[in-house]
């Protein structure tokens, strides 16, 4: 058995046409809007490419420095630095201008994407607000139901009252097609913050 895996590693680490074969479809698997604002990503692919082709590590590594070294003083490094530092200078203005205990109990949130589906997940477990999430189709809203549903069963793993707690956190998260529903909490939010 040991000399199959050796023999298949061989196989793929040799064979130049199956190495671009599977760098060509590990790409196809990105979506190309990532590939465009991320270097990073295709950069990485190259230099796993490009270092199996040399058979030497440290050749492998130096590879990999270099590709860094470009990556990192890159426009899209300094974007992505700079947006980092202004998020938290933003976060430290809204903490000390809307304190922690402003009482806020049902929020807005407009897309069930990854980011929508965790910013709803947070809102109901940790900040235990109801959510209304605003999306363009059914399928966003069940895709954030389903991950909402699986983080909250991983994070009451232990829960003895894991089936209730669950119900309750899942009552929370509010889906619509309709933007009056998401108009509503944003309109409450204005008066309330005299916006």
């Amino acid at each position: 058995m040991q000399k199959k895996i050796k023999w298949n590693k061989w196989f793929y680490e040799n064979n130049i046409i199956i190495r671009r074969i599977i760098k060509k479809r590990v790409l196809s698997t990105i979506p190309p809007s990532q590939l465009k604002n991320y270097p990073a990503i295709s950069e990485c692919i190259d230099c796993i490419h490009r270092g199996l082709g040399y058979y030497n590590l440290d050749k492998g590594l130096e590879l990999e420095a270099i590709a860094f070294g470009k990556l990192a003083i890159s426009a899209q490094a300094k974007a992505l630095i700079n947006i980092f530092f202004q998020l938290n200078e933003y976060k430290k203005k809204i903490t000390k201008q809307y304190p922690s205990s402003m009482n806020c109990n049902k929020l807005s949130v407009l897309g069930g994407g990854l980011m929508g589906g965790g910013i709803s997940f947070v809102s109901i477990y940790h900040a235990k607000t109801q959510v209304v999430l605003k999306d363009i189709s059914i399928d966003g809203i069940l895709a954030a139901y389903k991950s909402n549903y699986n983080l909250l069963k991983k994070k009451l793993k232990f829960n003895k009252k894991k089936n209730i707690d669950l119900k309750r956190y899942m009552s929370q998260l509010n889906g619509t097609l309709d933007y009056k529903k998401f108009m509503e909490v944003i309109l409450l939010l204005k008066l309330f913050m005299k916006i």
